[in-house]
C-alpha cells in the first residue's frame, strides 16, 4: 500500500506542476511549482496524520459512524462505511 502511494505522488507533483505551470507566464511558473509541490506535501502530512490513522485503526469506527450520519443528515443514500456519500447522491436530476 506505501508503494502505491509512493508511486501516485511520484505522478501527481511533476503532473500538476506541469499543468498549472502551463496556464501562467514564463515568470510565474517557478512559483506555481513550488505552490503545487507545496500543497502536495502539506496534504501528504495530513493524510499521514489524520487520514491513514482514521482510516486504519481503533478509530475508524468513529469515522464510519461520522460519516454514516453525514449520509443521514444529507438523506443521502447510506452504503455503509465502504463507500463514502455524496450530498447530491439522493437528488434525481
Amino acid at each position: 500500500m506505501l508503494t502505491s502511494t509512493a508511486l501516485v505522488l511520484m505522478m501527481t507533483i511533476p503532473g500538476l506542476a506541469l499543468f498549472y505551470g502551463g496556464m501562467v507566464r514564463k515568470k510565474n511558473v517557478l512559483a506555481t511549482v513550488m505552490q503545487s509541490f507545496a500543497t502536495t506535501c502539506i496534504v501528504t502530512v495530513v493524510w499521514m496524520v489524520i487520514g491513514y490513522s482514521l482510516a486504519f485503526t481503533r478509530w475508524r469506527r468513529v469515522a464510519a459512524t461520522t460519516i454514516s450520519a453525514a449520509c443521514r443528515a444529507f438523506h443521502a443514500q447510506d452504503y455503509g462505511s465502504s463507500t463514502p456519500c455524496s450530498p447530491l447522491a439522493g437528488i434525481d436530476p
